[in-house]
């Protein structure tokens, strides 16, 4: 566990991380129980297998998608200015922080698994 290097407030570290811990776990597990319990619903609004003489209608399926591809290419950009000439390399150096941290973490994908959650699931 990394030590905090100041702790004014005298909270109890180990504490503090449990309790966050169970947090997480809990909450995990409440997303997960909804999850499961609509994971057969995809099969509801696209099925594959339809007969070659009935028109297939998935126009749900397909608002789905359109509203994925939407959010997906639609994400939040921040971009850092100096308010003067000399801040500018300042600026600079935060924009490419935030790039390399957006590429490390993976966050295009964390976002799609995002708006897919919410699209469908409603979570």
């Amino acid at each position: 566990m990394p030590k905090i290097i100041s702790n004014p407030y005298k909270v109890d570290e180990e504490l503090l991380v449990s309790q966050i811990q169970s947090e997480y776990t809990s909450g995990l597990e409440s997303v997960q129980a909804k999850r499961k319990i609509r994971e057969n619903d995809v099969k509801k609004f696209y099925v594959p297998t339809t007969k070659k003489d009935k028109v297939s209608i998935n126009s749900v399926y397909t608002t789905l998608q359109t509203l994925m591809s939407v959010y997906y290419a639609d994400r939040m950009v921040v971009e850092w200015i100096g308010r003067k000439i000399t801040a500018m390399g300042t600026a600079n150096s935060l924009n490419s922080v935030a790039k390399f941290d957006y590429d490390e973490m993976g966050l295009d994908k964390l976002d799609y698994k995002w708006n897919w959650d919410r699209f469908f699931f409603g979570v």
